[in-house]
């Protein structure tokens, strides 16, 4: 036989045909193993962080055959039918002979959240989450106070009013305006009078509804602030800043109580929150009584978000604070890792273990400057720093009503802060009644919350821009959500990549707590 019979063939490289094949399947299969997992894995993160399609958004229009109005602080009115065309109510009449439809059901107006945040720290688009369980909860009407980056407010109001997807009115506040030292990417910082006149040109030529003056502006530059707004014609709200003083913080709603305590005796600026607590634990009645005045005699509204001070009570028990069954509300990732006491950006981390005991006898002065505000006339409004961590959507709004009723309110007082005072800080003409011309925006009860608030859970539907959601479909769409969060990649998985990405985040030491 030939001798060339029995040469292996060989290609250009000098190497053996099987010695180049098996290289390229190494290569191959090395590639393989270095980009196939992250793949496989990016596909699990994917497809657990899906969201169900929106609740399909219904023709606005419609009749309410037979209920009974309620304005809590105002009066009630039984047997009465509702027209709504568009997004009015057109006409309020006897209630139509034998109807069925709604009938003993007690109707309010919507619920408003005067605080809030849009989803910024999001694996996926959770807006339409977000304006859904508002509107879940019987929130009608929502004010985004900032965001953080700028633009989940406008997807919620946009999204909303397109009828891409159902959820509450949405008003919003612009960036943050803030003065030297500002932490969020999202703020106009401002330092001198022109330069807060022209922070409020812009934020009117945006399209914003209001101003969001924050912690860092300096008193006379919060004075020519309010001096602009006031020019302008738009809402100021927001924190009385760290360096301003409450008597002559001059906001039009005053939010969280900053500002409230006096200052230290030695005229140190408060830390970052939780810690402006302390200062709380040893307020006198008199000074209470004094803050009040001052608040009433520059018409300052006051929006307290007990809510949000409550939750961080519940986040000294991590145990406790992951069994809160509202929190089943919102993808798993959430309140397993980012918002996770151990592991998230939950303020509670910046409060040392072995130094929490002050934070009940904080909280219960807060709740006694909630009730002696309202009684001596200080217009209290409802807010709840929703969309922060441990604040979910909705869900908040119902536990800050019960916590002004633990701080002494009536459930019908508490009612009327959200449905009515807070409607008349909205800027909205006659949101929070119940006429025709009036905004047709409504929560109807199977029993009447005004007895007792355990009945905000006896939602027969809620009413949106003259759009009707029943029970059914509020329903129907929250059990779509919650079955999408039960699959292993959505339960286990991705809260398990969320956490190993927090892990490389020095939250405890960081002052940049959830935007407030």
């Amino acid at each position: 036989m030939p001798a060339e019979a029995h040469d292996t063939p060989r290609v250009a490289t000098g190497f053996p045909s099987w010695y180049t094949r098996g290289v390229r399947r190494f290569w191959w299969l090395l590639l393989g193993l270095v980009v196939g997992p992250p793949a496989v894995l990016a596909l699990v993160v994917w497809s657990a962080t899906r969201l169900p399609a929106p609740l399909e958004v219904p023709e606005p229009g419609g009749l309410l055959p037979d209920v009974t109005l309620v304005i809590p602080g105002v009066g009630r009115a039984e047997g009465r039918s509702v027209a709504i065309d568009g997004d009015r109510i057109t006409a309020i009449a006897p209630a139509v002979p034998g109807a069925v439809k709604f009938k003993g059901a007690f109707a309010f107006p919507g619920l408003i959240d005067g605080h809030v945040h849009f989803p910024d720290l999001a694996l996926t688009d959770e807006v339409p989450l977000h304006a859904f369980l508002y509107l879940r909860h019987g929130v009608t009407t929502v004010r985004n106070l900032a965001d953080a980056h700028g633009n989940a407010s406008t997807r919620a109001k946009d999204g909303v009013q397109a009828g891409a997807f159902p959820g509450p009115r949405v008003l919003r506040c612009g960036p943050f305006v803030d003065g030297e030292g500002s932490i969020w990417p999202n703020s106009i910082r401002v330092t001198t009078a022109a330069g807060a006149e022209a922070a409020v040109e812009q934020i009117v030529a945006d399209g914003f509804d209001c101003v969001k003056a924050y912690d860092e502006l300096k008193p006379d530059v919060l004075t020519a602030l309010v001096r602009a707004a006031g020019r302008a014609q738009i809402p100021l709200v927001g924190h009385v800043p760290r360096r301003a003083a409450w008597e002559s913080a001059g906001l039009d709603d005053a939010q969280h109580l900053r500002g409230v305590p006096p200052a230290a005796a030695d005229g140190s600026l408060p830390g970052p929150p939780p810690d402006w607590w302390r200062a709380f634990a040893s307020m006198t009645p008199t000074e209470v009584a004094v803050r009040a005045g001052e608040a009433l005699w520059q018409d300052m509204a006051v929006t307290p978000t007990l809510a949000a001070q409550s939750q961080l009570l519940v986040a000294r028990d991590v145990e406790a604070f992951r069994a809160r069954p509202e929190l089943a509300l919102l993808p798993p990732y959430v309140s397993r890792a980012l918002w996770d006491p151990t592991t998230g950006i939950s303020a509670i981390r910046r409060v040392p273990v072995n130094d929490r005991d002050w934070m009940d006898r904080a909280f219960s002065r807060m709740k006694f400057v909630a009730r002696r505000f309202f009684e001596s006339g200080v217009k209290l409004r409802t807010g709840t720093d929703s969309g922060a961590p441990g604040i979910v959507p909705g869900a908040a709004l119902h536990e800050e009503l019960h916590l002004l009723v633990a701080a002494g309110l009536s459930p019908e007082q508490a009612l009327s802060a959200s449905m009515v005072t807070t409607a008349q800080g909205m800027d909205i003409p006659n949101l929070g009644s119940l006429a025709p011309g009036a905004p047709a925006d409504l929560v109807l009860f199977e029993r009447d919350p005004t007895e007792d608030l355990a009945n905000l859970g006896t939602i027969v539907a809620v009413v949106a821009q003259g759009r009707i959601y029943t029970r059914e479909m509020l329903e129907a769409q929250e059990s779509s959500y919650r079955e999408s969060y039960e699959g292993f990649g959505a339960s286990e998985v991705v809260p398990a990549l969320a956490r190993f990405a927090l892990s490389f985040l020095d939250i405890e030491r960081s002052e940049q707590g959830p935007p407030d």
